[in-house]
């Protein structure tokens, strides 16, 4: 089945010709679940392609399609998904949620950061709140999708997903509001990751999820908070990645193990991308030190994300 892959690119060593027994799989995909159609055969393909220990699932519509895809790929396992938005809310687009799936494992502790915390789940619901070192104008700028927190156990790891604000094919001025949106969810992220890596030394950490802005992409992402649009210029505005890296938090270092893939996003203005990704993986901890890591880039099936795949091994 390695016909089905793009190339692959290497973070820190050479590649590794078969999956081993020790090996740590991980895949970040964003299933439009807008488009879901359930077709067995595609995700039967993906855990063939895949092979993963946890995945990370983006564009869910509820808890329940996160279930049919795991009857359909054929996944055993524990798996939580997010709610930030309310049963009764019928506008797809406004429903969009976030899935982590233990692979055979256990996932024992999920909390929920939303931005609006009245929500009907049955996650435990912790209030967003963009982080103190963002500008004071641009803290309430979190949007309506927040991130979901889950612990493994057996790996020490904690696994966050996100699904960022998305441009729609916007740059400049007409996008600086999303990118605000961007980087207050994700300070939020960097934040809860300080406060608990300092109470819980030995721990890894995992970010992964469609971010809506490529690392490449020089005309959006910058590392100067303070930087505002203007009519004369609007470029480097978007400060998600650095914020993701943790430039701007002590006690974080997160490494993208992604930023060479290419173009994940291969749907309608796909080129704004160019062939950097909107769907990222940042990791820190002993889990992911002075390890071997490969990363991958499925071909695109039964969605207009192509899903990523990071392979940790000794």
């Amino acid at each position: 089945m390695r016909f089905f892959l793009a190339s692959v690119f290497l973070i820190m060593s050479s590649a590794v010709s078969a999956v081993a027994a020790d090996e740590l799989r991980i895949v970040t995909w964003n299933i439009d679940g807008t488009s879901f159609n359930g077709r067995e055969a595609d995700y039967e393909r993906f855990m063939g392609l895949a092979d993963p220990d946890f995945v990370l699932l983006q564009e869910l519509l509820s808890e329940q399609q996160t279930t049919d895809f795991m009857g359909q790929a054929g996944i055993s396992g524990q798996q939580k998904t997010s709610e930030f938005s309310k049963d009764s809310e019928t506008n797809p687009y406004f429903k969009l949620e976030v899935g982590i799936v233990a692979v055979g494992g256990t996932l024992s502790i999920c909390r929920e950061f939303d931005p609006r915390v009245d929500n009907d789940d049955d996650v435990e619901d912790i209030e967003l709140k963009a982080p103190s070192f963002l500008p004071q104008d641009q803290r309430s700028r979190t949007g309506f999708r927040g991130f979901l927190w889950c612990e493994n156990p057996e790996k020490n790891l904690v696994l966050i997903n996100v699904h960022l604000k998305s441009s729609g094919g916007r740059e400049g001025a007409e996008d600086e509001n999303n990118a605000f949106q961007r980087e207050g969810v994700i300070g939020a992220v960097v934040t809860e990751i300080a406060r608990h890596s300092a109470a819980n030394p030995g721990v890894s950490y995992l970010v992964a999820g469609d971010f809506n802005v490529a690392p490449q992409d020089a005309k959006k992402v910058g590392s100067d908070l303070s930087l505002r649009c203007s009519n004369e210029n609007c470029e480097d505005y978007d400060q998600t990645h650095a914020i993701a890296a943790g430039d701007f938090v002590p006690g974080v270092t997160m490494r993208n193990l992604t930023a060479g893939v290419g173009r994940t996003y291969m749907g309608r203005n796909a080129f704004k991308y160019l062939d950097s990704p909107i769907d990222n993986i940042y990791a820190m901890g002993p889990l992911f030190e002075g390890k071997r890591i490969r990363t991958e880039r499925l071909e695109p099936f039964g969605s207009d994300h192509a899903a990523v795949v990071v392979t940790v091994s000794d």
